[in-house]
């Protein structure tokens, strides 16, 4: 009980606290309604010219702005990198899970704001190395475009796209997903357009919330205040994993606080 309480108050501190007037979303963070095919797309930056938002129509600028969890995301943009510090932990431990090469090609999915980027990139070679954030929010996705101008990024590409319906045209040797599945209500097929996305012997890694297994009484008042959120924490992930993607490496820690898992693509090369 005690170390559950101690836990609890360290990886949950409670300043971040949110908006009560925020429902529930039906759709999830890499959801908006039908406009992968011809969502908002950010292009990569060219140098002095920075990052070109190409025009979309009417229909689809309203899928993209006016859900809940759009209205959620505008709001947490500006706050975002100065909150989740708090409680993102194990992203490092994610992304050497992705065992990447200096030419790697990457794909996260629900990048946000690109906290994971800095990371990602100091793997990649600048010429040969390439970086593609997917995310839902524009309002998020611009915090990420500002970062990428600001470090000078050249080889990063961000794309507003829906999770469960994604054609990129492309396939990559890692994708990750940080803290962005327990987002999605369709997450399983999120994770299977992901899979279609990856290389063979490419390697998909997940970072995400546990179930707070070992938390007793201060786990089911993690799981609320993450529900509150919009995250999903009952999820059997090491069984559903497992059926979907096939052998599974899974490493919780904390006591069911946060888990990385781990697959490899074994598909032979067409």
């Amino acid at each position: 009980m005690r170390l559950a309480s101690r836990a609890c108050s360290r990886v949950l501190p409670t300043f971040l606290t949110f908006p009560a007037s925020h429902a529930r979303p039906t759709v999830g963070k890499c959801e908006r309604g039908n406009v992968q095919q011809r969502g908002l797309r950010l292009a990569r930056a060219a140098p002095r010219a920075g990052l070109r938002l190409a025009r979309a129509g009417p229909r689809e600028r309203l899928n993209v702005q006016q859900t809940p969890v759009q209205r959620y995301y505008r709001f947490h943009a500006a706050i975002y990198d100065w909150t989740r510090w708090a409680v993102l932990h194990r992203r490092k431990l994610a992304i050497q899970r992705l065992e990447l090469r200096p030419d790697s090609h990457v794909l996260e999915i629900g990048c946000g704001t690109g906290l994971n980027f800095g990371a990602i990139l100091k793997q990649l070679d600048p010429q040969a190395g390439r970086l593609t954030g997917v995310d839902f929010s524009r309002d998020m996705l611009g915090r990420a475009r500002g970062l990428i101008e600001r470090r000078g990024w050249l080889n990063v590409d961000l794309v507003s796209a829906d999770a469960t319906a994604l054609a990129l045209g492309e396939r990559f040797d890692a994708v990750l997903f940080a803290y962005s599945l327990s987002m999605i209500p369709d997450w399983e097929r999120a994770l299977a357009r992901a899979w279609d996305h990856l290389l063979p012997g490419g390697r998909l890694v997940i970072l995400d919330f546990g179930r707070f297994e070992r938390w007793g009484p201060a786990g089911w008042l993690a799981r609320a205040w993450l529900r509150a959120n919009h995250v999903a924490t009952g999820r059997a992930y090491p069984q559903r994993l497992a059926q979907v993607l096939g052998p599974v490496s899974y490493e919780p820690w904390l006591g069911g606080y946060a888990f990385v898992a781990t697959a490899r693509n074994l598909r032979r090369a067409n």
